[in-house]
């Protein structure tokens, strides 16, 4: 699966389109510096959903619309768009140079990124991304592998790069588009998220660990608390099978026991009346004796009144019988007074006569509601004796009874719960611990085949170019990079590095589709012989060939029959008997002669 591509264009308002028609063909696009070259390898990149926009100059001022028209490989039309302002994107049905009207139904645009997975075979790969992690295959790991401008070819950096948080994915990426094999069936180490998460689990599991165990008891096992709790079962099960087979006699004593204890309290509570008011008429014995004592001398007094004389004041003289208070005071009024005295104390002593009896039948009522609240609770005990007397033939017959041995089952029962809970925390906490460890992620990809058809399409397009000195071309697995002669492609001068990316990354796109790998199904190159120099003499001193490696670079490019589109951008210009066998677009720049100044029309 794959696309072809067939049409660039730039639009704007007021700006003649920029446009290249490249209708499925691989394609050469050369012409001197500065005429728009690199800007079209950047618009490539871009339509195809990469976030880089492209460096504007002095020609593209004004364009703000960028138009990819491509073909699927089941023939599908499709056009990209990108906005060259504020990003935006769309993706059209059909060929077509601005979007139409109503192209995205229900205003939901599709992403360029997400069709391009899916037209290229990508969608359903899952690749390994960093330690731990997997996510799919994307159309920016396709790019990588099929876009290079001038600095990407001639640079000293392997395929992989060096950036060490794509490492992993273009490793990955690398190997799926050689294999077609993906990384969804690699064993993942915990990523860093994950071991950091897992410590944090740990931490948290000691901490309930240490409260479980503070109140645990001492010694205790999972097989000593299910036996104690059998035992209790047991005994829980007798007690009630026995309460069951003597619930009419002890509801009957209890019955009893009710009664008893409510003729106790009502006795009590007489007793408790009675003995408040004996309490009370002792109060008034003792007040009536207060008031004879009083009246008695009362009386002695007004007696003896009669042998003392009146006598005048002894401060004013006043005599007596002048006095306002003693005016009508006769001494008859004493003798009165003496027997109004005495009759009073003779009614009081009939009251406490009177009183004397009252005390005496409240004594007697209260004796008598002792001696009853006494035998009603001799009879209580009674009761409760024989209670004790079937509570003696019960398995419950040392003191516990049923609400304790229930209570005693539910705390056993929790302490086996925490048994387990711990064993469930001692297991979780042993795997979140190995999780916690940091480990190497192990990758093992059986690529061994695929490169060695990979690296003798390379020989064989190294020695069709022309390329001295190539002996053997193995693949660097490691970088995703190729081995010449032992030596690391990079390790070459900066021609030699062109050329062999070139043939590379060819061989890597026909392989892929010849195999039905996720590829681009296109390579677009820049510069990939501008710099390469034929040396002065071979490698035994034979003398220079006649046609230069750039001549037969064109003369393949010409009668290339391989699957896959190959695009190459360049400024050395080919002879004009090769040049009209291959599709191309020349740039003349300001030169001022016939023919296309650059990629925007002047």
């Amino acid at each position: 699966m794959s696309i072809q591509l067939h049409r660039l264009c730039v639009t704007g308002p007021d700006r003649e389109p920029a446009e290249l028609l490249f209708a499925g063909r691989s394609y050469l696009v050369f012409g001197p510096t500065d005429t728009g070259k690199s800007y079209v390898l950047e618009s490539l990149r871009y339509g195809l959903g990469s976030s880089g926009k492209p460096r504007e100059n002095q020609f593209s001022a004004g364009y703000t619309r960028l138009a990819l028209q491509l073909k699927s490989a089941a023939g599908e039309e499709l056009t990209f768009f990108r906005d060259l302002v504020d990003g935006s994107e769309a993706v059209c049905d059909g060929y077509h140079q601005t979007p139409p009207q109503g192209a995205v139904p229900g205003g939901k645009p599709r992403k360029i990124a997400v069709v391009l997975a899916q037209l290229c075979g990508a969608s359903e790969k899952r690749i390994l991304v960093k330690a731990g992690k997997r996510e799919g295959l994307a159309a920016g790991d396709l790019r990588h592998f099929s876009l290079f401008d001038e600095i990407e070819t001639l640079d000293l950096k392997p395929l992989v790069g060096t950036d060490t948080n794509l490492l992993t994915r273009r490793r990955a990426s690398g190997a799926v588009i050689l294999t077609g094999h993906d990384d969804e069936g690699l064993t993942l180490v915990a990523s860093a998220a994950k071991r950091a998460s897992a410590g944090g689990y740990v931490e948290a599991v000691d901490e309930e660990l240490a409260i479980l165990n503070a109140r645990l008891p001492k010694d205790v096992s999972s097989s000593n608390v299910l036996e104690a709790m059998a035992k209790l079962d047991t005994r829980i099960q007798e007690l009630q099978t026995f309460l069951r087979s003597n619930e009419n006699a002890l509801n009957e004593l209890k019955r009893d026991r009710l009664h008893l204890q409510r003729e106790v309290r009502r006795i009590a509570n007489e007793r408790i009346a009675l003995t408040e008011a004996r309490t009370r008429f002792e109060l008034l014995r003792e007040k009536y004796s207060s008031d004879l004592q009083r009246l008695e001398a009362v009386e002695t007094a007004a007696s003896v009144m009669d042998i003392f004389a009146p006598r005048p004041c002894p401060l004013c003289d006043t005599p007596l019988v002048m006095q306002s208070r003693h005016v009508h005071a006769e001494n008859d009024s004493f003798a009165l007074m003496a027997e109004a005295a005495r009759a009073e104390s003779q009614k009081i002593s009939h009251l406490q006569q009177g009183l004397a009896s009252a005390i005496r039948e409240l004594d007697d009522d209260i004796e008598s509601l002792t001696v009853d609240l006494r035998e009603v609770r001799k009879r209580e005990e009674e009761n409760l004796a024989e209670q004790d007397a079937l509570f003696a033939k019960s398995p419950g017959a040392d003191g516990v009874g049923l609400s304790v041995l229930a209570t005693q089952r539910t705390e056993w029962a929790l302490v086996s719960r925490d048994l387990d809970r711990v064993d469930v925390l001692v297991k979780r906490r042993e795997e979140y611990s190995q999780l916690a460890k940091r480990k190497t992620q192990t990758v093992v990809r059986n690529v061994a085949k695929d490169a060695v058809s990979v690296c003798s399409r390379i020989k064989a397009l190294l020695s069709e170019w022309g390329v001295p000195g190539v002996e053997a071309v193995h693949f660097d697995e490691k970088n995703v990079d190729i081995l010449i002669n032992q030596r690391n492609r990079i390790s070459f001068g900066k021609g030699k590095r062109g050329i062999f990316l070139t043939a590379y990354v060819v061989a890597l796109m026909e392989h892929a589709l010849q195999s039905g790998n996720p590829h681009l199904g296109f390579v677009a190159v820049d510069s990939p012989v501008v710099t390469y120099k034929d040396p002065k003499h071979g490698g035994k001193g034979e003398e220079l060939l006649d046609t230069t490696v750039a001549d037969r670079f064109y003369e393949w490019l010409a009668a290339r029959q391989e699957p896959g589109q190959v695009i190459v951008l360049e400024n050395e210009e080919p002879s004009t008997a090769l040049l009209e066998q291959i599709s191309h677009t020349e740039f003349i720049g300001e030169s001022g002669g016939a023919g296309r100044r650059g990629f925007f029309p002047s």
